[in-house]
């Protein structure tokens, strides 16, 4: 989980380099393509019973989401610091159990969910229309984008079949380790005291959800 959320974050320290000089939506585009032709190899033959779903309108929300998530994220990394970018993403799992209670009839649940090939296919109705020629080092960043996603994701699934979800999702917050050290190092930002502070407050919150989160499930067992 650690290796996944350093990989994380140089995919995005590659992308807020190269938000400077290219729009947003070709860089969201080529990642999914890149990861989209990976998985597409690596299933083969299996590729088309991977698309069969009981929901399939869900799983396309669920991809258009993904892409919007990563669109927005990597517009704010262009004026943004990776820290401070990084912290605020931390609001997830907050939302993610306030959310949880009207729509899902739980008390506390997170649940995280790749739709990778789903995210390549809608990308590309809108790409063409923003694309701007790349020179041969700003495409082959936007390619390692897309291949350092996948063994990110994997390095996540590795995780959570090696351990229990609420023992593995805390070291999603080594995030802002690695963000201050990549932002730091590529770029030269020094997060300001309440930047930390904030990004403090929001980790300690969202540990705290992993911890009553594990004691319940440990109560129901």
């Amino acid at each position: 989980m650690v290796l996944a959320m350093a990989l994380f974050i140089s995919m995005d320290t590659m992308a807020k380099h190269l938000g400077q000089s290219y729009p947003v939506i070709q860089i969201v585009w080529v990642r999914y393509l890149v990861a989209g032709t990976v998985l597409a190899l690596i299933l083969n033959r299996r590729l088309a019973a991977k698309f069969k779903s009981r929901n399939m309108k869900l799983q396309l929300l669920r991809g258009g989401l993904l892409v919007a998530t990563n669109f927005l994220f990597y517009t704010g990394l262009r004026f943004m610091p990776l820290a401070e970018s990084s912290a605020i993403s931390f609001v997830g799992p907050l939302m993610v159990t306030a959310l949880a209670v009207p729509f899902l009839g739980e008390r506390v649940g997170v649940r995280r969910w790749a739709s990778v090939l789903v995210g390549a296919a809608l990308t590309s109705t809108v790409a063409p229309f923003f694309w701007t020629p790349p020179t041969a080092p700003a495409l082959a960043l936007m390619v390692c984008i897309g291949l350092v996603g996948v063994v990110a994701h994997f390095a996540i699934i590795k995780a959570f079949v090696a351990a229990p979800a609420t023992t593995v999702a805390p070291y999603n917050y080594t995030t802002i380790v690695w963000a201050t050290v990549f932002g730091f190092v590529v770029f030269g930002d020094r997060p300001d005291p309440w930047t930390l502070s904030g990004a403090a407050i929001i980790v300690g919150s969202g540990l705290y959800i992993y911890y009553r989160e594990r004691i319940a499930r440990a109560k129901v067992d």
